[in-house]
């Protein structure tokens, strides 16, 4: 199994700004902030660890959670 921990600020930031794009795409107001990504994968398994904030309004989660 190998291992990649992604800490530098512009992959974070790079991440961070592609999953906030492709979540507002779908029409949420979010700000996300990307501290630390873990991903262990195997020949036919990955395993992703995000650490993040997201900053959303009361509304905004009620919809993303409940559509």
């Amino acid at each position: 199994m190998d291992e990649i921990k992604i800490s530098s600020v512009f992959m974070r930031e790079t991440i961070a700004a592609i999953l906030q794009k492709a979540i507002r795409k779908r029409g949420y107001e979010v700000d996300l902030n990307l501290d630390q990504i873990y991903v262990d994968y195997s020949d036919d398994e990955m395993h992703i660890q995000l650490e993040l904030d997201v900053e959303i309004t009361g509304d905004e989660l009620w919809r993303l959670v409940f559509g």
